[in-house]
């Protein structure tokens, strides 16, 4: 049994769901049910997605070589931000 023990540290953000609501939905609420609508809003979904993947990727790169990194967590509905070391 080794004699060492690797302990993870991990700090966990909740992104603020009524923001990324606004992102993706906006001030059209009323439209629900719309294809169009929906495909629109779908889409900004997506664009949310990959810019906060963008960020973290590059928060990462500045770590390059060290042992802590950043992670994007999908939870349920939401999203987390998610600081390991």
């Amino acid at each position: 049994m080794p004699d060492h023990q690797f302990s993870t540290n991990a700090i966990r953000v909740q992104l603020d769901h009524e923001i990324l609501k606004e992102l993706i939905y906006g001030d059209t609420e009323g439209t629900k049910g719309d294809p169009a609508h929906d495909r629109m809003c779908a889409l900004r979904e997506h664009h949310v997605y990959l810019l906060l993947r963008s960020i973290v990727s590059q928060l990462n790169s500045r770590l390059k070589g060290r042992r802590e990194k950043f992670k994007l967590v999908e939870e349920g509905d939401g999203m987390a931000l998610e600081f390991v070391s």
